[in-house]
């Protein structure tokens, strides 16, 4: 599997067919046209509850499992190459990661055997408590739904790793 969401077949042959079977397409099965109207729609909705849950977050009263010099790390990097590094992380690699593996790979597994509802609520409640912070539990979660929504109804993970991105960038700027 190639990050792209591309699987390439034994001759080397990418395989959409088998792609789109295993849920790794990342652009959604729609025309531009459309694509571009459900996710104007789509983020209308989704975009102040993904901000809304990050802003509330911040304001849990749960201990922080990561340590304090680890949090000044994050928070006070040590040169603009570790802060390009940073963001670049947090902000681009781990959302398409997670996206990738949560919505891509488990959301769309358990689609097919339990249907939508149950596998966005078990994907979300895997994808809050793979990050084992209790101090963001619940926003994680409230995130995994989002997310599993969006792919749910745009067809792909593109949208969804866009808005993780967005979420990822506003908590590192808070």
């Amino acid at each position: 599997i190639i990050p792209s969401g591309v699987y390439l077949d034994e001759d080397g042959r990418a395989g959409a067919e088998r792609t789109q079977r295993m849920g790794l397409q990342m652009m959604p099965r729609h025309g531009t046209r459309e694509l571009r109207e459900r996710l104007l729609g789509t983020g209308s909705h989704v975009l102040p509850v993904v901000l809304l849950f990050g802003f509330l977050s911040t304001y849990i009263p749960v201990s922080d499992p990561i340590s304090p010099e680890v949090i000044d790390a994050l928070t006070h990097p040590k040169s603009p190459l570790s802060a390009f590094i940073l963001v670049l992380s947090v902000v681009a690699l781990a959302p398409i990661f997670e996206e990738m593996v949560f919505r891509g790979v488990l959301f769309r597994f358990l689609r097919l055997r339990q249907g939508p509802r149950a596998a966005a609520v078990i994907s979300a409640l895997v994808f809050a408590l793979i990050h084992a912070n209790p101090a963001n539990l619940l926003p994680l979660f409230g995130l995994g739904l989002v997310l599993a929504i969006v792919v749910e109804r745009s067809g792909g993970v593109l949208p969804a790793i866009i808005v993780h991105a967005l979420w990822n960038g506003s908590q590192l700027a808070l």
